[in-house]
């Protein structure tokens, strides 16, 4: 991204000799750090409306995140149901054989 009009105003800041041109040296650093700013936002923006082509091997990685994000959602379900399963069993016996599936399957990796 092109920082020049940035880095002119600043080399040329030091130079300014009255008031007046520190004023104007102020202001146009003021205006070429704003434009650079909205060169980053553009550049930014445009990044995010048009993102690189995936290669095979990113989309073969993509998928593998999206495969170990599905399985930890189902875990994650099937850990809630076993959950609400304890908390209504009446049957000590049966409530600790939950509670030992329960741990064992929050215990499982993805």
């Amino acid at each position: 991204m092109d920082q020049s009009p940035l880095q002119t105003a600043q080399m040329l800041a030091p130079l300014a000799a009255t008031p007046e041109e520190q004023a104007l040296a102020r202001e146009a650093l003021h205006t070429a750090d704003q434009e650079v700013d909205l060169a980053f936002e553009s550049a930014l923006r445009n990044a995010i409306e048009h993102p690189p082509a995936l290669t095979p091997e990113a989309r073969k990685i993509d998928a593998q995140i999206s495969d170990l994000e599905s399985r930890v959602k189902v875990g994650q379900t099937r850990v809630a149901q076993l959950d609400k399963q304890i908390k209504a069993a009446t049957d000590s016996a049966k409530e600790e054989e939950l509670r030992q599936e329960d741990d064992l399957t929050q215990a499982q990796p993805a």
